[in-house]
């Protein structure tokens, strides 16, 4: 969305406009109830310890508090950074913190991307599980007001009311939340569990946004993950991550031919599908999946399609919306963790790829033109010498010796001659001594 361009929202990745960054202000989490079982351990048993009261964040997990106050402020100034517009909702009104508290006492405006979605020009409020949670349109509402007054095209519409129950996660809804939804083109892929958006909701975005030309794809989710946005992301055109053991069924048809980076339980609690786009080359994750303990690389490469730069920010101390009770909190803050990549330095990045990306391309071409199958590796592995001893790097190249090592305990019988199996080794000397990051 933005001013000058116009309101709206097409696809979840591209070039970013505007963003709403949330705010730690008045964050209070309900009384506990088996449903919270998205928090970690930790938060758990403080909201137990305060019975029918909801937990005061601020004053009962102060460090807790000031990191994520500082992270969610750090986020905003990475957009700004990179010529995007921000903002960010005001505190809560007293009648407003009032509301819906008979179903379900306390306050959030920690992520605003779950009670509206925008599609198109269709700026939805909608119906989140958590009675708590559903005030935070008013103050998002008072952001949006002027840009749709702006644009004589938008449409303004407001999801039904859940139907009141108790516990006020459970009952029929409709219940629809946009950590579930993910929209690319004229298509609406939408999670459904007994966690957070549900059939009914899934059902009236369908009667709705569908006489406008969209579609909506329903994906059942196991509900072991809070959001469908905690275990998918589309990345760019044709690639996506995914946690596929989540979903109950297959892609739907229009993601089957996608290229999907395939991700571990693992990653996806270390919130390696909470991101977001700044532009065509530009991905932000959570600094938390970058450096993790499964090596997972800060630039995804995908088989038919192009490089996607990944920049690292750090990610909310409290659970993100996407996350269950096993992903949170402190090891993401570890010294280990690569710390943020400044702006001008992820720019020369980018220049240089774009810059190397033909002649990238021209050298694949030429290895893949290379017979290299089992015992005829010399002339790609020849190929592959003189690639790297023209870039500077120490070579080193010889053939397996099978007399060398058939007393070995690991050594298995040899069907194919080795004497073209050539092995080739680079190494290249880094320009500094001493640990790879500051301690």
């Amino acid at each position: 969305m933005g001013e000058s361009e116009g309101f709206g929202a097409y696809t979840d990745f591209g070039k970013l406009r505007s963003a709403i960054v949330g705010s730690v202000e008045g964050l209070a989490l309900p009384p506990f109830n088996p449903t919270l079982h998205h928090y970690n351990d930790e938060v758990q048993a403080a909201l137990k310890a305060c019975g029918d009261q909801p937990l005061d964040i601020r004053s009962a997990m102060p460090e807790r508090w000031e990191k994520t106050a500082q992270q969610l402020d750090n986020l905003a100034a990475l957009y700004q950074d990179n010529g995007i517009k921000v903002y960010r909702p005001r505190p809560y009104s007293e009648e407003e913190r009032a509301y819906l508290a008979d179903l379900q006492p306390g306050a959030s405006l920690l992520y605003p991307a779950d009670p509206v979605y925008t599609v198109g020009k269709h700026y939805l409020e909608v119906n989140i599980r958590r009675a708590y949670r559903r005030k935070e349109v008013f103050p998002l509402r008072e952001i949006l007001a002027p840009l749709l007054a702006a644009d004589s095209e938008t449409h303004h519409v407001v999801m039904p009311a859940a139907q009141p129950f108790s516990p006020s996660s459970d009952g029929p809804g409709p219940y629809l939340e946009g950590g579930d939804i993910i929209c690319y083109q004229n298509h609406l892929f939408v999670g459904e569990s007994d966690i957070a958006s549900n059939r009914a909701g899934t059902d009236w975005l369908a009667d709705y946004i569908e006489p406008f030309g969209y579609q909506v794809h329903r994906m059942p989710m196991h509900g072991s993950i809070l959001h469908l946005l905690g275990i998918m992301v589309l990345v760019s055109e044709g690639v996506l991550l995914l946690y596929r053991d989540e979903l109950k069924e297959p892609l739907p048809a229009p993601l089957s031919d996608w290229d999907v980076i395939e991700l571990t339980e693992a990653e996806a609690l270390l919130f390696a599908t909470v991101g977001v786009s700044l532009d065509d080359k530009r991905y932000v994750i959570p600094k938390g999946w970058v450096g993790s303990a499964t090596n997972s690389p800060a630039v995804v490469l995908s088989p038919s399609r192009s490089i996607t730069i990944m920049l690292v920010i750090g990610v909310a101390v409290f659970p993100a919306p996407h996350m269950p009770s096993g992903g949170i909190p402190d090891r993401m803050n570890s010294s280990a963790v690569p710390k943020p990549v400044a702006p001008e330095l992820a720019r020369e990045i980018l220049d240089a790829v774009a810059k190397g990306f033909d002649r990238q391309i021209d050298f694949t071409k030429q290895m893949m033109a290379l017979d290299s199958t089992r015992g005829n590796e010399r002339a790609a592995q020849d190929h592959y010498y003189e690639a790297l001893a023209s870039r500077g790097y120490t070579m080193d190249r010889w053939s397996i010796d099978i007399d060398d090592i058939q007393d070995h305990p690991g050594f298995s019988p040899v069907k194919v001659n080795y004497d073209n199996a050539i092995n080739v080794v680079g190494t290249f000397a880094g320009s500094r001594t001493g640990p790879l990051t500051d301690p």
